[in-house]
């Protein structure tokens, strides 16, 4: 007859395998929700980019998922529609550039 401490021990590591099974595979989605982003952000978004440059970026980013579409987003230059488009959009606000714009303390 099997003791029962020995079937605990059997499940405890089960249950752990299963908790970091589901982490991994979230952090996993993630990852890959990035990573297609990356690649769609270099082939619609960048019309500065030739290409062999373009096809290094695209290579670097299959060969590594993780750190080649974190290097993708660093190394990304703002393009001029980009930084129109955060102008106007801070001018829309008033054009204060602080967080909570012209805020004047009463004494």
């Amino acid at each position: 007859m099997p003791d029962i401490g020995s079937a605990q021990l059997v499940i405890a590591p089960l249950a752990v395998g299963l908790w970091g099974a589901e982490l991994g595979g979230l952090l996993g989605v993630a990852i890959v929700i990035v990573w297609i982003c990356g690649i769609l952000d270099l082939m619609m978004k960048r019309p500065d980019l030739d290409g062999r440059h373009r096809a290094a970026w695209i290579l670097i980013i299959v060969l590594f998922p993780i750190l080649g579409t974190l290097g993708y987003f660093i190394a990304r230059p703002t393009l001029p529609a980009e930084r129109d488009e955060m102008i106007a959009a801070q001018q829309a606000l008033g054009g204060t550039p602080g967080r909570y714009g012209d805020v004047r303390r009463h004494p």
